[in-house]
């Protein structure tokens, strides 16, 4: 394990100085966090924290919090670069591809951009008034989805900001029992589904699309979007057909303790094998929490469904 920080332009060792380290990552939540408990001081706000292990080059980011807790004790919090992109900003997309408008974003804010996937179709023309970055980008994400079918994740690599197709992110990993898994369980839920869409069209009315067989067994489920007019119709058709299917279904989500891998990161595929669950696939990892405490490294993994 390998655990720097770099202040006042030196590089001190806090290997040997950690007595708890937490790193958490999501798929489409915003910035990795790293929270390292050490002894010792003389740290300050804006530090640059580096951690790997098992030849995993897993955060690079800046400090944004200290806590000290007495006895020589101190917490550092740090963020990697998508923590920038929280930026409020008037945002034009025009014109452009999901790798153009981050190209815009980190060249806006001064982050430094990895390779990105070519996604090679240009996203409708939109003003975003007073937005978010990172809403922006993930909202464009979800809309490229819609439009295309291909899902792309968004993520910092080591101090770089990469844009990819989540099934390039699949890792050789399999989590089952007598794989890593320590326990798990699952969640089935109606809280984020609707069988009827509802897309409203600026001077144009609304156009619906629905799903009579769910309605039957669920209910009116809606959901409801109204659209800015940059999209054509063929576009709108898309997107409400695209909706429908993505939220016409029963949500599962599958939490699982874990023994520790830092190739498992928000984002990442992994295959799942739990016969008792019949399940024998590949998944996402939506959120992991990694905590590596007295040399023992363990991992909260939350899953969602298959990568595409």
């Amino acid at each position: 394990m390998k655990l720097y920080i770099e202040s006042s332009g030196k590089v001190f060792d806090l290997t040997d100085a950690a007595t708890g380290i937490t790193w958490e990552s999501t798929y489409q939540s915003g910035a990795a966090r790293l929270e390292v408990t050490v002894l010792g001081g003389g740290f300050s706000p804006g530090d640059m924290l580096t951690f790997e292990k098992d030849g995993e080059k897993a955060f690079s980011g800046r400090v944004f919090s200290i806590r000290r807790e007495g006895a020589g004790t101190v917490r550092l919090t740090a963020y990697d670069q998508l923590r920038y992109l929280k930026a409020q900003d008037v945002i034009f997309r025009k014109g452009m591809t999901l790798e153009d408008l981050l190209a815009q974003g980190c060249t806006a804010l001064g982050l430094r951009l990895g390779e990105c996937a070519s996604t090679g179709f240009p996203l409708p023309d939109k003003t975003f008034d007073n937005k978010v970055w990172l809403d922006v980008l993930y909202d464009s994400i979800q809309e490229l989805k819609r439009l295309t079918g291909a899902e792309y994740c968004l993520y910092d690599d080591f101090g770089a900001i990469r844009l990819a197709l989540l099934q390039d992110l699949r890792q050789p990993i399999i989590l089952g029992e007598g794989s890593l898994i320590t326990g798990y369980s699952q969640e089935e839920s109606l809280e984020n589904a609707a069988n009827r869409i509802k897309l409203v069209q600026p001077g144009n009315g609304a156009l619906l699309y629905e799903d009579n067989a769910s309605m039957k067994n669920w209910g009116v489920l809606q959901h409801l979007e109204k659209l800015d007019g940059g999209e054509n119709q063929a576009q709108a058709d898309q997107l409400g057909k695209s909706l429908l299917q993505e939220k016409n279904r029963v949500g599962k989500t599958l939490s699982l303790s874990c023994l520790g891998d830092l190739r498992v990161r928000g984002g990442r595929g992994v295959r799942v094998v739990l016969p008792d669950l019949s399940l024998d696939g590949w998944m996402v990892v939506d959120r992991v929490r990694h905590t590596i405490r007295h040399g023992d490294h363990t991992m909260e993994v939350e899953l969602v469904g298959g990568a595409q």
